[in-house]
């Protein structure tokens, strides 16, 4: 194991907790507190030191809520869903869906991701939430353009991007990931117009899908979702 550093908090730079790294076994890992977080009207969180269950139900989903116990060689499942949601291949949140999407609405787009690159399907509590106008006006408001076009480009490269955009236009996310300008109307054929690019995106190869998105949703093309706090 090599020296041990520490990258100091930075709340200017929404890093609210200090990280230990090292080098072990030729591997670079990051050590951190246990945390919990708490929302205001950005998708920043204040953060605080935790317990394991706090920093499991602070996780977009149940199945990025697993922990490995190096000592006892054993998976921990603090919230009780994720290993049945892993063996069910199912998309749930560990708190209630709403509370989780609108308190970072970044959530909604990762849900639609890995559902669509595991095959997954959604919970029905949280298909509902994933429409719900609250996390639409959320996604529009507290979510950059940068991560949002971070998140596309992950389905448009995944194995099933005609899933995801499906997903995303069943869920009525599709105009807030391709949103247009200021004073525009989408065209008349927007309907036909996203099935056909659905079907379409099925029938490319992932390198040519991730090309798409950067004149689809580029960080820089005008205007950003609002003035919400990014990153």
């Amino acid at each position: 194991m090599g020296s041990v550093g520490v990258i100091k908090s930075n709340p200017d730079q929404s890093k609210h907790l200090e990280t230990a790294t090292a080098r072990v076994m030729g591997f670079e890992l990051d050590f951190v507190n246990l945390r919990a977080e708490e929302y205001t009207d950005t998708r920043i969180p204040v953060m605080r030191i935790g317990t394991p269950l706090e920093d499991a139900q602070r996780r977009d989903l149940t199945i990025n809520a697993l922990f490995y116990n190096i000592n006892t060689e054993c998976v921990e499942d603090f919230t009780g869903l994720g290993m049945s949601d892993m063996e069910a291949r199912l998309i749930r949140t560990p708190l209630p869906p709403l509370r989780t999407l609108t308190d970072d609405p970044l959530r909604a787009l990762r849900a639609v991701r890995f559902c669509a690159r595991f095959g997954f399907e959604v919970a029905g509590d949280l298909k509902e939430a994933l429409s719900h106008a609250e996390t639409i006006e959320c996604l529009k408001t507290k979510v950059s353009r940068e991560r949002v076009c971070s998140e596309l480009n992950g389905m448009l490269g995944g194995p099933s991007p005609g899933r995801a955009l499906s997903m995303l236009y069943e869920y009525g996310l599709l105009p807030i990931v391709f949103q247009c300008p200021p004073d525009s109307k989408l065209p008349e054929d927007w309907t036909t117009s996203s099935h056909t690019l659905i079907t379409a995106c099925d029938s490319l190869t992932p390198p040519s899908l991730s090309s798409l998105s950067i004149p689809l949703a580029s960080p820089a093309a005008p205007p950003p979702f609002g003035g919400g706090g990014g990153g």
